[in-house]
């Protein structure tokens, strides 16, 4: 809700009109992140079919409940992430890179109904019985074309704040809030966005190249902050050779996500055949440890928890019909 204010002084004269908006169903807390039907639970999105958007609750233990198509939008093709609370509702929000018909990709935030709804537009209701939405979807850009670097890029990743509130002034309270952001895997280069609520990804900052070299050989995917040194960290499998690479990120410019000399193996046989499809959550469960689900060359679907061990299986077929999995 918004409301806008106007205040009149003795003579009759008008103040500036200032607006004020509120929140009428957002939670007292965000949600937990990976959590996108306020449960306190992490979820998964998987686009299903020819670009049906669906939702898998969790279960707290790492299980995952029936599923529900969750957006009127059709995803064919799109690479999608969610990490973070675009609009400042307390909701987490689906980030879609979907192509085009000349072949560039547009990227766009689809604001989170608070029960995992994708909204494409205000009002929109899920099947007519969900909770109403409170904003249309937003197109994400930059001021400047050349910071562009998603249009051909394959992968995007809502990573978590990396950077946090800022204090840029030094005077000790907040200039510029903590919002998400991402990161875009552009061929070999691996760049970071620093979010903002204007939607232009160089509001505040430009982007930053964290890697460069032989990224076009990896999936990537965001457990949080695995070794609790207050930065969040990168999974990063090699679609060939199979090993999962942990980059353990250790300050707010993204320092230590793209260094290859400073990853560690945490995993081996992670090949895109046997493996096809993964992604990784802060905690699927109760514990606080970050976890993976993967599908199978078997078809059916995998947890792994505290990214380790030989796999739990958790769906007993049909995941080869995914595109993608979030």
């Amino acid at each position: 809700m918004r409301v806008y204010v106007n205040s009149i002084d003795g003579a009759g004269n008008r103040s500036d009109r200032a607006s004020y908006l509120f929140y009428a169903n957002s939670p007292a807390t965000p949600d937990k992140a990976g959590d996108l039907n306020g449960d306190n639970n992490a979820d998964i999105y998987g686009i299903h079919g020819e670009g049906e958007l669906w939702l898998y609750p969790g279960q707290g233990n790492g299980n995952l409940g029936t599923y529900t198509v969750v957006s009127n939008t059709n995803f064919n093709g799109a690479s999608i992430t969610h990490r973070g609370d675009w609009t400042n509702d307390g909701f987490e929000d689906l980030v879609a890179s979907i192509p085009g018909e000349a072949g560039a990709k547009t990227l766009h935030v689809f604001p989170n109904n608070g029960v995992g709804w994708a909204c494409t537009a205000i009002d929109e209701q899920a099947d007519g019985h969900s909770q109403s939405c409170l904003y249309d979807m937003q197109e994400l850009n930059t001021y400047d074309p050349a910071n562009n670097h998603w249009s051909d890029a394959d992968q995007i990743l809502a990573i978590g704040d990396v950077d946090g509130p800022l204090d840029t002034d030094g005077d000790g309270t907040t200039d510029v809030p903590g919002f998400p952001d991402l990161l875009v895997k552009q061929g070999d280069l691996l760049w970071l966005y620093y979010g903002a609520d204007t939607f232009y990804l160089d509001e505040f900052r430009a982007p930053v190249l964290v890697g460069n070299g032989a990224w076009s050989n990896y999936d990537l995917a965001a457990p949080g902050d695995r070794n609790g040194n207050g930065q969040v960290d990168l999974l990063a499998r090699h679609k060939t050779n199979g090993e999962l690479r942990l980059y353990q990120g250790t300050g707010p410019n993204g320092e230590g996500l793209g260094n290859g000399t400073a990853s560690t193996i945490i995993g081996t046989g992670w090949t895109n055949t046997f493996r096809p499809l993964y992604t990784a959550v802060p905690d699927g469960g109760t514990d606080g440890k970050a976890d993976i689900w993967a599908t199978g060359s078997d078809t059916k679907l995998y947890l792994y928890s505290n990214l380790t061990g030989s796999g739990v299986t958790i769906g007993t077929g049909g995941w080869q019909n995914f595109q993608t999995i979030n």
